[in-house]
């Protein structure tokens, strides 16, 4: 059988395939982390786009996956968490990208989804989000000066980007020097 349903009044007919779905657990490293997230993509039953995490689900004999344990979650959500945690600076910001490098939260909603290229960041930014170096760096975010940090998850490999502009990073780095020198 090939069964799906999504907890409220959607099934899907004989012919949707769950084993073709980004959700379903084809890669070994997938099936030993115990979970996946994809990418997202506009959900069939409600047009929203939305990631899904996914957990496989065994037969009786623990060897072969008969099935997925899913959760859609809609990126106005992931959107939502990210921008409205706090940050320690007045003007700074977190950005969080997929693995392929998509636009999963961003403070300004119209640059979510979009490729991490097209933002308006410079290229020494782009190549150290290509390759993280977890150090603060000076780059352009849409041509204000800004200091900024990427942080790759080790598993999924989303990365976080902590932004804040050059004026207020000066301030918070004279303030700390003066705290010093008294």
């Amino acid at each position: 059988t090939n069964l799906a349903i999504d907890g409220g009044d959607w099934v899907g007919d004989a012919s949707y395939d769950l084993k073709a779905k980004s959700y379903w657990f084809k890669d070994q490293k997938d099936i030993t982390a115990g979970y996946m997230i994809t990418e997202p993509y506009k959900d069939v039953d409600t047009g929203s786009m939305v990631l899904t995490i996914s957990a496989p689900v065994y037969d009786r004999s623990g060897s072969k996956i008969v099935g997925v344990a899913a959760v859609d979650i809609q990126i106005s959500v992931v959107n939502n968490m990210v921008t409205m945690a706090q940050s320690t600076y007045e003007t700074g910001y977190q950005v969080l990208l997929s693995s392929q490098g998509t636009v999963l939260a961003h403070k300004d909603e119209t640059k979510v989804l979009l490729p991490v290229s097209e933002i308006g960041y410079s290229e020494n930014m782009l190549q150290n989000i290509t390759a993280p170096e977890n150090k603060v760096m000076k780059f352009d975010d849409n041509q204000t000066a800004s200091y900024g940090v990427v942080q790759e998850e080790e598993y999924t490999g989303w990365k976080v980007i902590s932004i804040i502009p050059e004026k207020e990073y000066t301030q918070v780095v004279n303030s700390t020097k003066n705290s010093v020198i008294l």
